[in-house]
């Protein structure tokens, strides 16, 4: 498995907004990851020095897009798609349905 990632998503990072979900964010599994990994590429050196502390085999793979020219140009996030990660395909359903139903979580 090569494992890629370009936001330092190790780090702990819950705001008022985003609070609800915070138990579905694994910041230990990056770690892990790294570990299993036949490879990792990372966005920029900084994610590269967190990933060679578990894998030897790290790779600097630059960001592909212009975050200074495109960086918060959108105006509007009225079309915007939420998406989550659930390990229970049951519990996903439940919730997705609640989600749907009532405009809660």
């Amino acid at each position: 498995m090569i494992y890629d990632f370009d936001d330092a998503i190790w780090l702990p990072n819950v705001s008022d907004t985003n609070k609800a979900f915070s138990f579905m964010k694994s910041y230990n599994n990056v770690r892990k990851l790294c570990q299993w990994a036949y490879k990792v590429a990372c966005g920029n050196e900084y994610l590269c020095n967190y990933a060679r502390q578990f894998n030897d085999m790290v790779v600097y793979n630059p960001t592909t897009i212009d975050t200074e020219k495109y960086h918060n140009r959108v105006k509007s996030h009225d079309n915007d798609i939420n998406g989550f990660i659930c390990n229970n395909l049951d519990d996903w359903r439940i919730k997705l349905k609640r989600l749907l139903t009532e405009g809660i979580y």
